[in-house]
Order: C-alpha cells, then structure tokens, then sequence
C-alpha cells in the first residue's frame, strides 16, 4: 500500500501549492502558470504513527458433520474471529467541538488536518454456518449454507476511504464508533445445485421413446443458484458541520428504532427516530444501525448437450436475476435532506444471454 510514501508529500521534502485564477480576467497562463506569490500551500500532513503495531487476527471454528446416506451430508459449526490492533486513519488535528475560530482550536494551528494511520481498531465476529451438501451422482448435485453471524469493529477492517466506511468522528473516543462493520450480514442463505434431467437415452424416462423424440428431449441440465441475505449496515450523517471542526460527519440524534420503518422505496427506514442534535456536538447515532435493502436473487441456466460425431455440441441459455425481483441500493442517509431515508436507484434487471460450446 502506497500509504508509507505520502509521507514524502509532506513538507520539507514537498511543497504542494493551490493557484486559482482570476474568473474574470484570466491571468494564468502558460508562459506564466505559477505567478510567485500567488500560490497557496497546502497545510494538510499525513503520519504514521511512532508506536504502530502489525494487526493480527485470530481465528477459531468447532464443527460437526453426520453422514446422512445417498452422498448427502450435514454440517453444523461454529466460526468466530477476533481482529487486533487493526489500521485506521485518525485526523489527530481536529478541533474539539465547539464556537470560535476552527483553525485557532486546533492542537497545530499552523496546519489543517493531519491524518494518522494507527493500529488502533479492533474487531470481532461470530457465526453459526448450517450446511447441507450432496455430491454429484445419480444425475443431481447441490450445496445449500446458512450463515447467521455478526461483525462488530471499531473500523479498520476496510481501507479507510473506501465506500461504506464510516469516519471517526473523535479520534479521542473511538469506541464510540464501536458497531457493526459496513459488510456486516446477519443472514445469508445460499444454494446453488446440477440436475441433470431424466428424460431420453439411458435414463427411466423415455428410454423406449422414438430417436427423434429422444433427441429433442434427452440431455437437458438445469442449474440454479438462489442468494438470499439480509440488507448492508448503514449510517446517517447530518451533511453539515454542527460542532464546527471543519468536518461534515456529524451525526443526528436517536430517539426511537429506525428500522421499524415502513420498508418502501419512498421511506426504507423511520425518519422519525431521528433528531437534530444539539449545536457544538457530534450527534449519538451509532455506526451502521440501519438495516439497508436485502438481496433476493435467483440466477438460473439450462444447458443441452449434443454429440455430433467426435465432438460435443453444449447449447446454454443463462437467465440471471430470473424473477426480475428488484436488488434495491441503499437509502439516502443525510439527514434533513428530501432523499433521506429514500432509495433512487437498483441494481441490474433481469438478463439472458444464450450460448454455444463446442468440445472436440
């Protein structure tokens, strides 16, 4: 990861500067496009902290299989892991909420924000993984899971910046961040199976059946895979800076359960439940208390096979999200906003697509 050498962007050893033109009488130009004494430097440092530590995770599982005849088996198990001393981008700068002069209250008041990477983060997660499974004999395969679990962290699991991450908001107090992890699922069920149907030569049905008939009907697949989850975790933000430190990842209050709400596309969670909070005050939402949209898919493919002399002839037809169920993206999460608590968007609609493969 590139994180160790931005520190070289750091002064002395670079220097970046801002230069704005003016909007009505463009004065910068090429023969000419760094004026002395109109560039702004930038204040912004990033550090690594002295004492950083390499993260670690721990893992553990305690599982238990029966046999259960006819190549069919069934799992039961436990997983659980713990995560220590994870990385996590700290603005070590911010000023502490409250009125006056933003730059004046912060700790360096000669630079803006100082982002620190430190091995500060910790998570834990624990599972319970049901599983049932056949081997492939008798024409007919499947693989069916359910997992119920939970991830908690104080983030670091994910790369800071990336989509669904959650800020710190105070980096003196980061268990108040402490909540689920923004790819936390608390219910997933998948099962995906092969069937090869019984129908045509060498099978019970139609073995007596005319050539022709044979050849129309005989050697047909079916194979499907249905995802079933529970929705992404998300957060509410207010999208402005009420305790005036520069930042806008404060957060309203709470004051009732936000997914009692009425699960539509108009008002995904309750609104209501949340509040403004008070001036100069981060706001107590917790991350990702909201339960975002869940997945309902089922993808689905038909193939048949051909012998046409030494070489075999596989037509598919591939169906995916063949219920056209819409996969819902997540809400609008800035409060006070007309998309809050809104969806606008989804996912892809049904497609096919059809296929040919020849194997020689």
């Amino acid at each position: 990861h590139p994180v160790p050498f931005t520190m070289g962007t750091n002064p002395p050893l670079f220097l970046s500067e801002n230069y704005v033109g003016d909007v009505i009488m463009p004065d910068l130009t090429l023969r000419n496009a760094f004026p002395q004494g109109r560039g702004v430097p930038s204040t912004a440092l990033t550090t690594i902290a002295r004492d950083f530590k390499d993260p670690y995770i721990q893992q553990w599982n305690a599982t238990i299989e029966q046999d259960l005849g006819k190549q069919i088996s069934l799992e039961l198990a436990y997983v659980g892991n713990k995560g220590s001393r994870l990385r996590n981008s700290l603005d070590i700068n911010a000023p502490r909420p409250g009125p006056g002069n933003i730059q004046a209250k912060r700790r360096y008041p000669q630079f803006s924000t100082i982002t620190s990477y430190d091995s500060v983060s910790t998570s834990d997660y624990h599972s319970m993984v049901i599983k049932a499974q056949k081997r492939f004999s008798g024409g007919l395969g499947f693989l069916s899971s359910y997992t119920w679990g939970k991830l908690l962290s104080t983030g670091g699991i994910q790369h800071p910046g990336d989509l669904g991450s959650a800020p710190i908001r105070d980096f003196e107090n980061l268990e108040a961040e402490r909540g689920r992890d923004f790819f936390d699922i608390r219910h997933r069920f998948v099962t995906s199976w092969i069937w090869k149907l019984p129908f045509g030569e060498g099978h019970r049905i139609g073995e007596d059946w005319p050539a022709a008939l044979k050849h129309v009907l005989g050697g047909w697949q079916l194979n499907g895979i249905l995802t079933l989850q529970s929705g992404y975790p998300i957060t509410p933000f207010l999208g402005f800076d009420n305790n005036n430190d520069s930042r806008t990842q404060d957060r309203p209050d709470v004051i009732g359960d936000p997914n009692n709400g009425p699960r539509t596309i108009g008002q995904w969670f309750d609104t209501s439940a949340f509040v403004a909070p008070p001036p100069f005050s981060y706001g107590n939402a917790g991350t990702n208390i909201i339960e975002g949209p869940p997945t309902k898919t089922l993808d689905v493919s038909l193939f048949k096979h051909f012998r046409i002399g030494g070489a075999a002839l596989q037509f598919r037809a591939e169906f995916f999200n063949v219920t056209n169920t819409p996969q819902f993206d997540q809400p609008g999460t800035t409060f006070g906003t007309p998309s809050f608590g809104v969806i606008s968007s989804a996912g892809a609609p049904r497609q096919v697509q059809f296929g040919l493969r020849m194997t020689f």
